[in-house]
């Protein structure tokens, strides 16, 4: 029973509160001997106070696909993050601007990580702020090639009997 509480403090603590209109500011996971310390590195970086810093650490795991994945629980805690993070060499609808949201960026990489987000996405679509729950809905549709838009029951009904095939989006 203890344990479950300190698990539920952590990933409140990774949530923080979201205040509509204000950006949320990442929290850096502590390091846990089960993850690999490049995957931390990269999660710690999206703390960063320098934009590009941070736009780094999500091409970093971005790259890394599925690899990354003990990183879903800090990206989903980002996802209504609107504050603006640089893209080093960013793609080419963003060329213009050279940054992005830092909520969209989450979902690219959380698509990026693929399957093993699917299910905290699905939690996602349960949370209180729209944004969060967009942002969800599209990476799992990016992710799965599925559209049940933000129906949280459809997409676990869906999940619950297709998690043991290959997800390769559309």
């Amino acid at each position: 029973m203890q344990a479950a509480s300190v698990l539920v403090l952590l990933i409140l603590g990774l949530m923080g509160s979201a205040v509509p209109g204000q950006a949320q500011t990442a929290k850096p996971l502590a390091v846990s001997s089960q993850i690999d310390p490049a995957v931390q590195q990269e999660i710690d970086r999206l703390s960063a106070a320098d934009k590009i810093e941070k736009g780094r650490g999500f091409r970093a795991l971005q790259a890394m696909g599925p690899k990354a994945a003990p990183a879903v629980p800090h990206l989903i805690g980002l996802l209504g993050d609107n504050s603006a993070v640089g893209l080093p060499n960013p793609p080419p609808f963003w060329e213009a601007i050279g940054w992005a949201r830092t909520g969209d960026a989450a979902l690219m990489t959380l698509v990026k990580i693929g399957e093993p987000a699917v299910e905290p996405l699905i939690k996602a679509l349960g949370d209180r702020d729209r944004l969060v729950r967009t942002r969800a809905s599209r990476a799992l549709q990016q992710i799965t090639g599925q559209n049940f838009q933000e129906n949280q029951a459809a997409w676990q009904n869906w999940w619950r009997t297709h998690k043991s095939q290959p997800q390769t989006g559309k």
